[in-house]
């Protein structure tokens, strides 16, 4: 599957014709919003977002990261930046949502979130889903990223069924497995067409890495009808705790480290699963006059 997707995609790159170009405006219009949750807290989210945006961003993609760890809002620490607004000016009606857009040194733009508890308490629905609807207004963008906070609240459960898929960050330890599957179940009695990704964080082992995702997918495909998609294993790797003191993203700086490899690798493959489900929003007929 992985050569015929490459293969197609490299001859309709290649065609300079009518549907050559239909196909690319069809594509233009498809627009990946993505949640990035974790059952449980210190699975490593927040690195792996911000360095994830940047493996992207080295593919020529234009990457848009919402810092939505509503309350502890802290990506822009990772990147040792100080945004002059956040969402809290969006929602206040102080600023656009263009406004509120940072431009990173590390080449992805960023909403930064809020760090004021008793704002994000007094959030309406209707508030959120306003956000969200001016998130899918930004058409230029190849991914949002959107940096969820660990757990299973009702707010995040809104913000993960409105866009309909999901990164789940877990690591092979049982704790955090069990709680990485809590949080699917509860997804999937909500939205039965949710898309699942895995991502398995601070592995050991291949082996103990490869079992762990095979207990999950054993558990989602027994008890709730579903599978998830792994995107791959990042192993433990001590550069990313220095990079973290350093605030600066391990990619950014150290593109063979074992951490930086492994993104690296989980960004070919996001893209690989997003180019197949690209190609299955077209019809029978509309891929044999592409071909």
């Amino acid at each position: 599957m992985k050569n015929q997707i490459n293969n197609l995609m490299a001859i309709l790159e290649k065609k300079n014709r009518e549907d050559g170009l239909k196909f690319r405006k069809k594509i233009a219009k498809f627009q990946n919003i993505i949640t990035i949750a974790s059952g449980k807290g210190g699975v490593g989210k927040t690195s792996i977002t911000v360095n994830l945006a940047i493996a992207l961003k080295k593919m020529k993609k234009k990457i848009l990261v919402f810092d939505g760890d509503f309350g502890m809002a802290n990506v822009h620490i990772l990147l040792g930046e100080f945004p002059k607004f956040n969402l809290q000016d969006f929602l206040k009606k102080r600023k656009s949502i263009q406004e509120i857009i940072f431009h990173s040194k590390y080449g992805f733009d960023l909403i930064p979130g809020m760090s004021a508890i008793s704002d994000v308490n007094n959030l309406t629905k209707a508030e959120r889903l306003n956000f969200l609807h001016s998130l899918k207004s930004l058409k230029k963008y190849d991914y949002v990223l959107i940096d969820l906070p660990s757990g299973m609240s009702k707010l995040i459960v809104d913000y993960i069924n409105f866009c309909g898929k999901l990164i789940l960050i877990t690591t092979p330890e049982p704790t955090s497995l069990a709680d990485g599957y809590s949080l699917i179940k509860l997804l999937k009695l909500k939205n039965k067409n949710m898309i699942f990704y895995t991502i398995f964080n601070r592995c050991l082992t291949s082996s103990n890495a490869e079992d762990s995702l095979a207990r999950l997918k054993k558990l989602c495909t027994k008890y709730l009808k579903s599978d998830v998609n792994n995107l791959g294993f990042v192993f433990k790797d001590d550069e990313l705790v220095k990079s973290i003191y350093l605030r600066k993203p391990l990619l950014a700086f150290n593109e063979n480290s074992l951490f930086s490899k492994n993104i690296s690798l989980v960004a070919e493959n996001l893209e690989r699963e997003i180019s197949i489900e690209k190609l299955c929003h077209f019809t029978d007929e509309e891929m044999l006059n592409l071909i």
